[in-house]
């Protein structure tokens, strides 16, 4: 059975911190790689801009994603089922609802609350798992110029990236009013293409690791047409 050895356990600790399922040490790179599109879906009433939901596919990387098909493929078919994939989004999603899916919503420095996402779609495909859900509010949040966005891992067990920095999209009533600025591009981490050959590492300075390697963002909405 895979991670039977002290050391591949260790990988699989840092791995499926993800699902927060097991006590881990730390290391100095991500070991999750991820990539995302993101749709940011709002509404207008008699003016006001509010954001609904925030729509997110993420792609995992092929050698985590390998990682789970050991774990989950109960059936050893070298696939994973309808139930299987159930399973795993389960377990998975069921965690990261615990620190809002490593998404970053907040007005002058308060966080918004974000609900638990009631259904994912998962997917396995050419050796690739996928999620696909969206987050419900838990409030109402209005797009005011002062609403920033950000999606990272504080520990950088996880990194996100994008195949560009316009995977974004607004959808919804109004959506020439708003744009989504940047107001801190990440510099590009050079070690992340070799994160897992690391993945035995000693180093444990990964604590507020993810946020400088960040991109986030701020709405910017006009209120009137």
């Amino acid at each position: 059975m895979l991670f039977q050895n002290h050391k591949l356990g260790q990988l699989k600790a840092a791995i499926i911190i993800i699902s927060n399922m097991f006590i881990i040490p730390t290391f100095a790179h991500p070991h999750v790689l991820v990539n995302t599109t993101t749709r940011f879906e709002i509404s207008s009433k008699d003016q006001i801009l509010t954001l609904q939901n925030i729509h997110y596919k993420w792609v995992f990387d092929e050698n985590f994603s390998l990682v789970l098909l050991g774990d989950y493929d109960d059936d050893k078919d070298g696939n994973l089922s309808e139930a299987e994939l159930t399973n795993l989004a389960s377990e998975i999603m069921g965690n990261l609802s615990e620190i809002n899916y490593f998404t970053q919503l907040v007005t002058d420095g308060k966080p918004h609350l974000i609900k638990p996402a009631d259904k994912v779609q998962a997917d396995f495909i050419n050796s690739r798992l996928s999620f696909e859900f969206s987050l419900q509010l838990g409030e109402t949040v209005a797009m005011a110029t002062n609403l920033e966005y950000a999606l990272f891992d504080e520990e950088y067990y996880v990194a996100f990236e994008r195949q560009d920095r316009q995977t974004f999209s607004i959808n919804g009533n109004d959506t020439d009013r708003c744009q989504l600025n940047p107001i801190q591009l990440a510099k590009k981490d050079e070690n992340i293409g070799n994160a897992l050959k690391e993945a035995f590492s000693d180093n444990i300075d990964n604590q507020g690791m993810g946020a400088i390697f960040a991109d986030k963002y701020r709405f910017i909405c006009n209120e009137n047409r």
